[in-house]
């Protein structure tokens, strides 16, 4: 019944006021970011697009914890969109990847 309620109001709740447009001549909406207005800047090429996203998906990897003894480290890396778990046993070592999860059902947290 609470969340009854609650999607009343919300749906009851008075929209957001319409952002006027701007007085700048030439100025509209950014495509896709309407609350970003631009002007004179050209559309991006779809193959410039395409080619530049490979730079910009990069990997990255974040120190998690610190075992008992100083010999291990665990840490946790991006492959796609979902969080996996390594560990890393000794300075400049390979990474041994822990979980396998590649669907994005169980995160990996530090909770």
């Amino acid at each position: 019944m609470p969340v009854l309620i609650l999607a009343f109001l919300l749906a009851a709740a008075p929209s957001a006021p319409e952002t006027p447009p701007s007085t700048v001549e030439g100025m509209g909406p950014a495509p896709g970011v309407p609350s970003l207005l631009q002007s004179g800047v050209p559309a991006i090429p779809a193959d410039l697009k395409s080619r530049t996203g490979q730079y910009l998906n990069a990997r990255s990897a974040a120190l998690a914890d610190v075992s008992d003894d100083g010999g291990a480290l665990p840490i946790t890396t991006r492959f796609a969109s979902t969080a996996q778990l390594h560990v890393v046993e000794m300075p400049l070592g390979m990474r041994t990847q822990i979980t396998s999860n590649f669907h994005g059902t169980a995160p990996i947290s530090s909770r």
